[in-house]
């Protein structure tokens, strides 16, 4: 299977994110000033908070395969092009969740971990 996912930005490519790919973007986040430590799991947290260093980091690294001279401000600005486009943030979000799926970063949602309809706790019955 193929590691690489269609994304469509200033043009149509083809994005991958494997561990490497996402350790190294951990690293240079990790170096931002105010992120702190940055792993895969913050990562996605950075991400789902719109840090658009974050995005602009994954998007350069996932993309370095077809333009190794791509930095992160030249992938924000084909991403904001897409935005301004009517593009959809969440078509690329997926794109990366998906890459960074088939590239061995994330695991795929797992259904049966679901919480129980109700509250995010469980939907228990309290008494007055």
């Amino acid at each position: 299977m193929s590691q690489t996912v269609p994304l469509t930005l200033d043009k149509e490519r083809q994005f991958r994110f494997t561990i490497f790919n996402a350790r190294e973007v951990c690293r240079l986040l990790s170096n931002y000033p105010g992120k702190g430590h940055v792993d895969s799991y913050r990562l996605l947290v950075l991400l789902g908070g719109r840090d658009w260093d974050a995005w602009g980091e994954v998007l350069a690294v996932g993309l370095k395969h077809e333009d190794e001279n791509l930095k992160s401000d030249r992938a924000l600005r084909y991403l904001t092009s897409y935005l301004e486009a009517g593009g959809d943030l969440a078509v690329v979000a997926k794109a990366i969740r998906k890459a960074g799926e088939l590239g061995g970063v994330w695991d795929e949602p797992d259904d049966t971990d679901a919480a129980p309809a109700g509250n995010a706790r469980g939907s228990r019955e309290s008494s007055p």
